[in-house]
């Protein structure tokens, strides 16, 4: 049996750990797996199967992973000195020579056949970041392989950066084919070692999830409900969404919109509800643990992201029998059958009020797409054949 190790970021909320963790539910039966996290608390910990060891790596690279919330909890001086240290560095200059000096505390780490960065690198200016390089620099192993949740088009990163730290690296996967051909059209010399394996989603967990709860929108007859889970941070689009959207709950009377999330920009999105004149319209339902029976009870999902590199909740939602409606982002097409799985929108505020307009004039069509949606089956089965032709290919 192949000894693996991944390292990654955290067990916080988020989709990297997400797909992580129904990856790890596969890969723990087949292969000997470790799995090293820089800070190894959040709730996605309970999710890690039983026969995966979880590993800590030294204080200085635990830090590395620290939220500002974190380091205001640590008791230990020299890990809160040495973050503080990081951060302020990181911002006048870059992070190499933080991540240098923790990865020097830590002890080399050997016998591995695979050992896989599933975070990727998000950028020099980035605290929270070092997951390919300790990779590359504290595990002997075979082949070393790094995972890529961006989208190339729309992350900042610097190419000497990009080519310095994925260089080592023997393949490089990314969450959409949409993506890798971004990133291939970048950084041509990396070509041969990409390869696409779509994230791992449990769908038998999401459907039993769906169940848990009844009538959760109690919903009046004939309403129509649109449905977010995300982030309320700029990029998930929600801002400029309320703004394209009044004009139509203003026509429409039937129409609301429940929004499952949180983030930075929450108490905006309140203050633009309340002047748009939208409570009770546009209802924000916090940080949801159980989204799934949210999905099942809506009409349409809505996807109103800047960017996006491979968002699971598009296959979620899908699985469950819910349209998607999203702005064109990278991998948009590819996700998502336009007309049959949900629909496609320009990326601006304008594209977004336009293509909704249609829609809720031809309500017919939201129906067409449930029924094409149940028809289907959804499950794993071709990203573990990728995964397992990755880990013992040559």
């Amino acid at each position: 049996m192949k000894k693996i190790l991944i390292v990654n970021k955290s067990f916080a909320v988020g989709g990297i750990q997400t797909a992580l963790s129904n990856m790890l539910t596969y890969l723990s039966d087949k292969y000997d797996v470790d799995l090293l996290v820089f800070y190894d608390k959040g709730p996605i910990r309970e999710r890690i199967p039983k026969n995966v060891r979880i590993i800590r790596p030294s204080l200085l690279v635990q830090s590395l992973g620290f939220s500002f919330s974190d380091i205001r909890n640590c008791r230990n001086l020299i890990v809160v000195i040495f973050r503080m240290f990081a951060a302020i560095w990181t911002r006048i200059f870059n992070n190499k020579l933080p991540v240098n000096i923790a990865l020097a505390t830590q002890k080399r780490l050997k016998g591995y056949d695979v050992a896989i960065s599933y975070h990727h690198e998000p950028g020099k200016k980035v605290v929270v970041s070092g997951f390919t390089r300790f990779v590359d620099r504290c595990v002997e192993a075979k082949k070393k392989i790094g995972w890529i949740h961006y989208d190339r088009k729309h992350d900042k990163l610097d190419d000497s950066y990009i080519i310095t730290v994925y260089d080592k690296m023997d393949a490089l996967v990314f969450v959409t084919e949409a993506t890798k051909r971004s990133f291939i059209d970048k950084y041509v010399q990396f070509k041969d070692k990409c390869v696409h394996i779509n994230n791992f989603i449990d769908y038998e967990r999401i459907r039993r999830m769906s169940l848990e709860a009844d009538n959760v929108y109690d919903r009046k007859p004939n309403e129509l409900i649109m449905f977010t889970a995300c982030r309320l941070n700029k990029e998930k689009g929600i801002l400029r969404g309320i703004k394209a959207i009044a004009p139509l709950m203003r026509k429409y009377k039937d129409i609301k919109w429940y929004i499952g999330g949180d983030g930075n920009e929450r108490e905006k999105i309140e203050e633009l509800i309340k002047a748009e004149k939208l409570e009770g319209r546009v209802i924000l339902l916090g940080l949801l643990q159980n989204p799934y029976p949210y999905m099942r009870e809506a009409d349409i999902f809505l996807l109103l992201s800047e960017h996006e590199a491979g968002p699971m909740v598009i296959n979620e939602a899908k699985a469950l029998g819910l349209p998607v409606f999203s702005t064109r982002t990278t991998a948009a097409e590819e996700m998502i059958e336009d007309g049959f799985e949900g629909f496609i929108c320009e990326n601006s505020e304008e594209g977004i009020r336009e293509k909704l307009q249609k829609i809720l004039a031809e309500r017919e069509r939201i129906n067409s797409c449930k029924m094409y949606l149940r028809s289907k089956t959804y499950d794993v089965t071709e990203s573990m054949e990728k995964i397992i032709e990755l880990i013992d290919g040559e």
